[in-house]
């Protein structure tokens, strides 16, 4: 299990108080992870893409990363920008009730299972799948001005493949459901470049079981590198490296 050093730490750490200073919204600490790669890749072909983008304090965050190292990487934010579909089918690996297989099948721990029982209220709760809970998008579309290096693509990611044209050299899964990952999964995988990373953001989800399946389900027969991090909090991040 990998860890940040402390100085990158608190670089990253300034870049998120950037961000909520100037936005008035937080990043999560996996802006760690998405930065070191930025870093990593910068000189590399391709482009940083992101699936699912909200408000967009990673891809903001990802955008101030670029101004404090010097980065050229170019950044797009794919999102429907309205929420989930208005009369979404839940599917039966994204109801919390599927942590409870995941941890029959021994893919999630003990305190994994125990968390999302908490957060899910006792794996009953779907207000995080109706459509309201993702529309507050807030002023995106304005704040991507700003930078010279970002775009954003209003589009479902079932319909995205022929929109975007570039190598891909960091793809960032914040998209939530299973279907939504595959989707992202089989149009994007093949255009991750040799060495570029795919980076989950739920694949240890209290909430959202459905990503972690998908990840399971597409990986099962390829041989792509695994890697785990550690957050300073001790979260785990998780992100394959392309062959």
């Amino acid at each position: 299990m990998k860890k940040f050093d402390k100085t990158f730490i608190a670089k990253t750490d300034s870049i998120k108080e950037t961000v909520i200073q100037k936005y008035n919204i937080e990043p999560s600490n996996n802006i760690c992870l998405l930065i070191n790669e930025l870093i990593r890749l910068d000189k590399n072909q391709g482009v940083y893409l992101e699936l699912g983008t909200f408000r967009g304090s990673t891809l903001l965050s990802c955008a101030e990363a670029s101004v404090l190292f010097k980065l050229t990487t170019n950044l797009i934010g794919i999102d429907t920008f309205e929420g989930f579909p208005e009369n979404l089918e839940i599917n039966n690996y994204d109801h919390p009730k599927h942590f409870t297989e995941l941890y029959k099948n021994k893919l999630i721990t003990d305190t994994h299972y125990k968390n999302a029982v908490i957060r899910t209220d006792n794996l009953t709760s779907t207000t995080h799948l109706e459509n309201e809970y993702f529309k507050d998008i807030d002023k995106i579309f304005d704040r991507v001005k700003n930078y010279n290096n970002v775009s954003l693509v209003k589009s479902e990611i079932k319909k995205s493949g022929n929109l975007i044209v570039d190598p891909i050299k960091i793809l960032f899964f914040d998209c939530d459901l299973y279907d939504s990952y595959m989707d992202g999964l089989n149009i994007f995988y093949d255009r991750v470049i040799p060495g570029g990373s795919i980076i989950f953001d739920e694949y240890y989800s209290y909430k959202y079981p459905g990503a972690l399946q998908a990840v399971i389900d597409f990986f099962k027969d390829k041989n792509d590198t695994l890697v785990k991090y550690k957050t300073q909090e001790d979260f785990e991040r998780v992100m394959i490296i392309k062959k």
